[in-house]
């Protein structure tokens, strides 16, 4: 895949000590907790079972997990990369693949040995095609970016490099709605049946599940993708009308994803989501261009990154219900949960791989946005640090939420989105442009 800029070469410590975190958060994903117990009998029982899984919810729910986690390792070792013609891409995706295959043996080996968990050669298949699929996405993403730089932007990098994760998260929230993971219908078969049985048992009362929260949720979805059809030459009315059909899509799609895994389909709450595209998009159609002339340089990514800090502190604290009781917050806190993936591996269900995917989009535009106009160029708030201490205050903030809890595994992912972010912009060959606060910070663009 031809690369229209030469990207900035990783540095080799800085690779390596990438990839090692990423193989210490694979090893806790996919070994822990483990027990090596058992006699010949028992490993050659356990082996049969993975050369034959048997069919079912959960190893589906495995094979979506599996892909998105070893999809991060494949994103990792792109980027990590150096790559300077369409021979080294190619290069470094195959890595990817083979690194993966390899790592995903001797996961799948190890577990042969612990009851505590359940080898499968449908798990080495999804981990393996997860680290291609991971870095054949970041290569792509990579060299889309790079062919747009230079081209006029409303922020000084593509809106489609944070309209497209937006929606991404977006779409995650409509499939697995927060609170809603506890109301399966408790209904068997598979996703076509389950989607039957959630269609009849919807509710036609459009206002029964309308939310507010989902509304606004989508606002931003249709705001953004507006902006980033505009920048492709698109008229701005016509930008804001496919804006806001790309949003009812991803609303509609993930309603029937969620009827799918047998959760109720809520009428209401895909009325909400499209209503809110839809303004979104309106609002960016109608107020764009005096938006764009009224804020320049600096003034506008102050603006912006305001309004999109706010936005990422929505998603994290909601119902905005406060529970501080001393004894919730000491539990919450407690060591044990400070141990990175372990509560995730062992849920059996797609509500944590909802909570990662919506983590990762939501700050992955922070780290490339900082990566171009960082809000100091020195100082305690320079580089990538507003966008880690944005993450971990999401994060911590979640443990005085009532119905909310801290997840360190979240905390992790939503640090590792700003870095990746960073990393992207940098290979497609975006360089800083100014700072947003402090002297000479009313640059022009």
């Amino acid at each position: 895949m031809p690369n229209p800029t030469r990207p900035r070469r990783a540095t080799t410590t800085g690779a390596h000590a990438a990839r090692a975190a990423y193989v210490a958060v694979l090893l806790l994903a996919t070994l822990v907790p483990l027990s090596f117990t058992g006699g010949g009998e028992l490993v050659a029982e356990r082996l049969v079972r993975a050369l034959l899984p048997a069919p079912g919810w959960k190893l589906l729910v495995d094979a979506v997990r599996n892909l998105l986690l070893f999809a991060g390792w494949g994103v990792v070792w792109r980027l990590s990369a150096p790559v300077a013609s369409p021979a080294d891409e190619r290069d470094v995706v195959r890595g990817a693949l083979l690194s993966g295959a390899l790592l995903s043996v001797l996961v799948e080996a190890g577990q042969l040995f612990s009851p505590a968990r359940d080898t499968s050669v449908l798990d080495l298949l999804t981990n393996t095609a997860g680290a291609g699929l991971g870095a054949a996405a970041a290569a792509w993403a990579v060299h889309e970016v790079a062919r747009w730089r230079g081209r006029p932007s409303f922020l000084g990098l593509p809106a489609g490099l944070l309209a497209l994760p937006y929606l991404l998260a977006a779409g995650f929230e409509a499939a697995v709605p927060l609170f809603l993971q506890h109301a399966q219908l408790g209904v068997w078969g598979g996703p076509l049946a389950r989607l039957a049985a959630a269609l009849t048992e919807a509710d036609g009362a459009l206002a029964a599940g309308f939310s507010r929260a989902d509304l606004l949720l989508f606002v931003p979805a249709g705001a953004l993708g507006a902006m980033s059809l505009r920048e492709r030459g698109l008229p701005y009315a016509r930008a804001g009308v496919l804006a806001a059909l790309a949003g009812a899509g991803v609303a509609l799609l993930g309603e029937l994803v969620h009827g799918m895994t047998g959760y109720p389909v809520v009428w209401g709450a895909l009325l909400a989501r499209a209503l809110g595209a839809a303004l979104g998009a309106g609002l960016a159609a109608a107020f764009l261009p005096a938006w764009s002339r009224r804020l320049r340089g600096a003034q506008r990514l102050a603006a912006f990154w305001t309004a999109y800090a706010a936005l990422v502190l929505f998603w994290a604290w909601r119902p905005f219900e406060l529970d501080a009781r001393p004894e919730r917050l000491l539990a919450d806190l407690a060591p044990a949960r400070w141990v990175p993936v372990v509560a995730l591996a062992r849920e059996a269900d797609l509500a944590g791989v909802a909570a990662v995917g919506i983590g990762f989009f939501l700050f992955f535009p922070v780290g490339a946005l900082l990566a171009v106009w960082p809000l100091r160029r020195s100082g305690p708030w320079r580089g990538l640090r507003p966008g880690l201490g944005l993450a971990a205050l999401a994060a911590l903030g979640q443990a005085l939420i009532a119905g909310r809890q801290f997840d360190v595994t979240l905390l992790c992912v939503q640090l590792a989105a700003v870095v990746v972010g960073a990393a992207l912009a940098r290979q497609a060959g975006y360089r800083t442009v100014g700072q947003v606060v402090g002297p000479r910070r009313l640059s022009r663009r």
